[in-house]
């Protein structure tokens, strides 16, 4: 037994959907536009092997055979771009300007 009233009720029940609210599809843009933003200011060689990888989905193997470098630079790069991302996702942008000096830094001096 069903009270009738109970079925009035569910009409007047705000409809629940999967659709994101036009804030958090904002908000999301914005912090992708930012995630942008990280890789872009990421080395060159490492900016490049991190979008083979991660955003083109490239193995590392693949990844080792267009750049031309060994799989454990492949590996190496793609850990250290996340770290930074990720290090300025959750601390801010400057822990992550701090941590690209530090890299260009270690680059040039085993470059060079």
């Amino acid at each position: 037994v069903v009270w009738i009233g109970s079925v009035t009720e569910i009409d007047a029940l705000p409809i629940l959907t999967d659709e994101p609210s036009p804030e958090r599809i904002a908000a999301g843009r914005r912090e992708l536009a930012r995630v942008r933003r990280l890789i872009d200011a990421l080395p060159d060689r490492c900016r490049r092997i991190f979008e083979l990888r991660k955003v083109e989905g490239l193995s590392q193997r693949e990844v080792a055979e267009v750049m031309g470098v060994p799989e454990y630079t492949v590996e190496n790069d793609v850990a250290r771009g996340l770290r930074i991302i990720l290090r300025a996702v959750s601390e801010g942008e400057q822990a992550a300007e701090v941590a690209l000096n530090g890299l260009e830094r270690d680059e040039r001096a085993r470059d060079g």
